[in-house]
């Protein structure tokens, strides 16, 4: 899978945990913690648990700001890895606006920064710190965004 290709229909994921939460920054806070926590446990590197933070807080940011202007949302979160424990999966899932992330344009970085178009940079930091991001919309209005985390080392705890 390349940075924004296609997850296969069917692939075996091990869920870690699933996690809803009120689409209100505030809550990432609980998500934070709970990512936190797996990383430990699966004895991840301190980089890469500081990129699936990064990119956690970012995705949930958006969603929090943007996916419902009228309020009160939720958002679940999914942490799985697959079958070999080469790869870890944040699975974003709402109702909200619809909005692909993976097509969005990346900002030009090079422009002096007052002549840049605000926003886009959360997205291009994701897109940078993940190995692949895979957005959907599913037939009954559910935004799903797929992140995967390549992993230098298979976890060392199994559930």
């Amino acid at each position: 899978m390349d940075k924004t290709g296609e997850l296969p229909e069917q692939f075996p994921m091990y869920g870690i945990f699933l996690l809803s939460l009120p689409a209100r920054c505030d809550a990432f806070e609980e998500l934070r913690a709970r990512l936190a926590a797996a990383a430990a446990e699966l004895r991840l590197p301190e980089r890469e648990t500081d990129q699936l933070l990064i990119s956690a807080d970012e995705v949930f940011s958006n969603i929090a700001a943007y996916a419902y202007p009228e309020g009160g949302g939720t958002v679940e979160v999914q942490l799985a890895k697959n079958a070999d424990g080469t790869a870890l999966y944040m699975i974003f899932s709402d109702h909200g606006i619809p909005f692909d992330p993976s097509a969005a344009a990346p900002p030009d970085t090079a422009a002096p920064p007052e002549n840049r178009k605000v926003g886009g940079l959360g997205i291009h930091i994701v897109r940078h710190l993940m190995d692949g991001i895979v957005y959907r919309r599913t037939g009954d209005g559910r935004n799903l965004l797929t992140l995967t985390k390549k992993l230098s080392a298979p976890p060392e705890v199994h559930p």
